[in-house]
């Protein structure tokens, strides 16, 4: 391989380099500003969250935060909450089975990225339903340390869900339910993906200058 084609070759490889360095710049910095749009909840969001023509009710208070790791420690937190209210109490049992759809009129409930617990109803309720609902939810969350720990009721949709005829079938769709609504819920990482024919083009931009230049 002759000297010119060395140069070449090595000016190829070298714009290669730099577009995958910038390209891989790009990619983080993408994320770290999804990342803070989408964490950015606060004490102010309960009243931003009753502009929703959902809403219902809110209950508690959303703590002050002070970083974004602070925020995603919360959402630690309030996943924990919703595990301990989720948790069987007897077989094929949970605490909020018997408030559950048929039976009752909460068709889903967990966390959102908002910072908060979530319930969803299908019909009108009343409130001492609803401070019993929020008992539930506060007494696990004071065991763990958290005080009005907050909760937002919302009516949401039963098209989805069916009516069954006995109870064992009652119970796994609970189950089904409450585990695609605690997956909904947590928050999205989502990376951007890099684009490879940026790099191709680099090099292809590194090959022309070098031509143009030696001939």
């Amino acid at each position: 391989m002759n000297l010119k084609m060395l140069n070449i070759l090595l000016c190829v490889i070298l714009a290669n380099i730099l577009g995958n360095c910038a390209l891989g710049s790009s990619s983080q910095n993408g994320e770290d500003i999804l990342e803070n749009e989408t964490l950015n909840f606060g004490p102010e969001t309960l009243n931003e969250l009753k502009s929703n023509p959902n809403f219902i009710a809110a209950y508690g208070n959303i703590p002050a935060f002070g970083s974004l790791e602070e925020r995603k420690k919360w959402l630690d937190t309030l996943d924990l909450i919703y595990t301990e209210v989720n948790t069987e109490v007897n077989a094929n049992e949970r605490e909020m089975s018997k408030y559950f759809y048929p039976d009752g009129p909460i068709i889903n409930y967990g966390f959102t990225n908002m910072g908060v617990l979530k319930v969803e109803v299908n019909k009108e309720i009343e409130k001492s339903f609803m401070d019993e609902i929020y008992q539930i939810f506060d007494s696990h969350a004071s065991r763990i340390g958290v005080n009005e720990v907050p909760l937002v009721f919302f009516r949401g949709n039963v098209s989805e869900l069916t009516e069954l005829s006995d109870a064992a079938d009652l119970n796994e769709t609970e189950n089904n339910t409450n585990q695609q609504t605690k997956s909904g819920s947590e928050t999205s990482k989502e990376k951007p993906n890099n684009v490879p024919g940026f790099s191709f083009m680099y090099g292809l931009f590194g090959l022309y200058l070098v031509c143009r230049i030696r001939y």
